[in-house]
């Protein structure tokens, strides 16, 4: 794989590839984007069985958007108490599992047209903060990092902090000229099962 690529993921979905966080979502440029597709297939291939799959959606601008999950924790958090009734609210088909959300975050993507806050559950942003930025329309946050917080600020904090430790562990990897699928990446997340 290019090393473009695994530096991509690295950057963007460390947390994710080293299973902290559920899901992550990478924009790729209109140019960029043409190895997209190629490098899913390899990746999808490499990794499923260590529990991450890759999905690509289009969007308007001709680029497409990269899609990193671990699809039993996305589940469990999307599922959960404070998700799914802003999910339900939204028009996401819950009762049909993550497919089905999943099936409809894609048409809302490619709509166009604003884009669907509730994308925050999917990245495995706390519910709370997806509801506070919804509430409040991305105004008067308590702070922001990869997220605007509206709850517990000092999680966020230590979250925003592993996210980071995450990206340069990869990228120190990546340094020593050690591609991504190279290396042991875990079935199960380790820190947040």
């Amino acid at each position: 794989m290019p090393a473009t690529f695994d530096r991509l993921l690295a950057n963007h979905c460390g947390a994710t590839l080293v299973g902290v966080k559920a899901a992550c979502l990478v924009s790729c440029r209109r140019l960029f984007s043409e190895e997209v597709e190629a490098s899913v297939r390899a990746y999808n291939a490499a990794l499923n069985p260590s529990g991450l799959l890759f999905r690509v959606y289009r969007n308007g601008a001709g680029g497409c958007l990269l899609f990193v999950y671990r699809p039993a924790l996305l589940w469990r958090r999307l599922r959960g108490d404070g998700a799914a009734p802003i999910l339900a609210g939204a028009g996401y088909p819950v009762n049909l599992g993550l497919k089905g959300c999943l099936d409809r975050l894609g048409e809302r993507l490619a709509a166009g047209e604003e884009f669907p806050h509730e994308i925050g559950l999917f990245l495995d942003y706390p519910p709370d903060d997806v509801a506070g930025y919804l509430l409040h329309g991305g105004r008067d946050c308590k702070a922001c990092g990869y997220w605007k917080v509206y709850s517990d600020v000092e999680r966020a904090h230590r979250l925003f902090r592993l996210y980071d430790a995450c990206r340069e562990a990869l990228c120190a990897r990546l340094d020593e000229g050690i591609s991504l699928l190279e290396l042991p990446f875990p079935r199960r997340c380790p820190v947040l099962s």
